[in-house]
């Protein structure tokens, strides 16, 4: 069984990078690029993790994980995905209590690194 990965970013290139880096790595992956209807996708999908997106002008990453805690219990394991700084996104995960962060800038490994961190031996 390979773990699900919901992608949840505005950047339709990021997105697809995204996917494709998760894709070849084994994980079975869906992507949206708006975040509104988000939680009747992530609820039918039922991801292991939502690589989640922070800033989204149609609705803030913080806002869509107060929406994933109102309506899915339990809550699927959220890892940030964002340009902000290293600081900002540290700030948000101990504010919300999700799972950890990564910057864009890093690439795609730190991408892949952080996600078997939280999904270990995919």
């Amino acid at each position: 069984m390979s773990y699900k990965i919901f992608i949840l970013d505005d950047d339709e290139h990021a997105c697809k990078l995204a996917e494709r880096v998760l894709t070849e790595a084994g994980y079975k992956v869906m992507t949206r690029t708006h975040p509104i209807g988000t939680t009747v996708q992530v609820s039918a999908f039922q991801p292991d993790l939502v690589l989640l997106d922070v800033m989204m002008p149609a609705l803030p990453g913080d806002a869509v994980i107060e929406i994933l805690d109102q309506h899915m219990q339990p809550r699927p394991k959220i890892l940030l995905y964002s340009n902000k700084s290293a600081d900002e996104l540290r700030a948000l995960v101990e504010k919300k209590k999700v799972e950890g962060f990564v910057c864009k800038s890093d690439g795609p490994s730190a991408l892949l690194k952080s996600v078997k961190r939280i999904l270990p031996s995919a």
